[in-house]
């Protein structure tokens, strides 16, 4: 439709081009001069004497308008009209009609022109409109992706501790007791047994342990580096490891009776700080008192809990 339209105009352009160019095109006959105008008889040679002598310069100018006269009235009684119509001035206006041609070629390849630059406007406009839906589209696929990418990495996250909390190594104390009665004058040997009830090795690390005899514990336990030993021991899955050598201070007459007035009370406390084969290491608690039915956990002193040593330092 928007072609046809422009069709429409250029074609009343080259109309209107025609009617201005031919407009002022009705031409006058062209009345011949005398030929003394044209210097068509002789001013000079030996007929010149014989011009003047005749005929006088005005009756000469008068006889040829006569004759033109004549000659006009006798053109137009022949054609019955004036030659003033286009299609009979054709080639007297040749400029101008390929002027006008040009002219309307031009009106043509500018129509052209602007009906296809209204189609790359439309379709630039379209693909702007279609490009930025495809960058919306595109920003919802990279936050649908994230969001996938880290719920499949808390998955991860939550398959490898849920893997590392059932296959680890898991190191318990199993007994704690005397290794020989004590006596007075002698120095209180500890013995201590730990159990790997995990399913894979624990590697120990480090072990603290206390014996002391007194009438209450802090409420929290102070473990010094200095008291620590430091093993390279391997418990597997399953086996039980002994630690002895646990001493305690000497058993005088004064303590003695302490402990069996219930003053003083003989407590056993420590940890022990292993890795297992995920290369995470962990810390056993203990502590125990002694009462007359064998050792008994004081509580706050006995734990299982991930080794963080930087909290420790804090």
């Amino acid at each position: 439709m928007l072609r046809k339209k422009y069709l429409y105009f250029s074609f009343l352009i080259f109309i209107f081009l025609i009617i201005c160019s031919n407009g002022g095109a009705e031409s006058k006959p062209s009345i011949p001069v005398s030929p003394r105008q044209n210097n068509q008889y002789p001013t000079k040679g030996p007929y010149q004497q014989s011009y003047k002598n005749k005929y006088s310069t005005e009756s000469l100018n008068a006889l040829f308008r006569e004759i033109n006269t004549q000659e006009y009235d006798q053109n137009i009684k022949t054609t019955g009209k004036q030659k003033h119509h286009w299609y009979n001035t054709f080639f007297d206006h040749t400029t101008d009609w390929l002027l006008v041609l040009f002219s309307f070629l031009l009106v043509v390849v500018t129509g052209f022109l602007v009906i296809y630059n209204y189609r790359l406007w439309k379709a630039n406009a379209g693909l702007l409109e279609v490009s930025q839906e495809q960058s919306r589209d595109m920003k919802e696929s990279l936050n649908i992706s994230r969001n996938s990418a880290n719920a499949a990495q808390k998955s991860a996250d939550f398959a490898e501790e849920a893997l590392h909390i059932s296959e680890r190594a898991y190191l318990t104390i199993n007994y704690i007791g005397f290794k020989k009665p004590w006596q007075i004058d002698e120095r209180v040997e500890i013995e201590m047994k730990i159990i790997n009830r995990g399913r894979t090795p624990a590697h120990l690390i480090e072990i603290f342990n206390k014996v002391e005899i007194v009438e209450n514990l802090p409420e929290t336990p102070i473990y010094s580096k200095g008291s620590s030993k430091f093993m390279q021991s391997i418990v597997a899955a399953g086996n039980q490891h002994t630690i002895q050598g646990l001493f305690g201070p000497i058993i005088t007459q004064v303590l003695f009776d302490d402990i069996m007035s219930i003053k003083k009370t003989l407590y056993v406390w420590g940890r022990i700080i292993y890795q297992d084969v995920f290369k995470k290491q962990w810390v056993t608690a203990f502590g125990a008192e002694h009462s007359p039915h064998g050792f008994l956990p004081v509580e706050g002193y006995d734990y299982i809990a991930a080794y963080e040593p930087e909290k420790e330092q804090s």
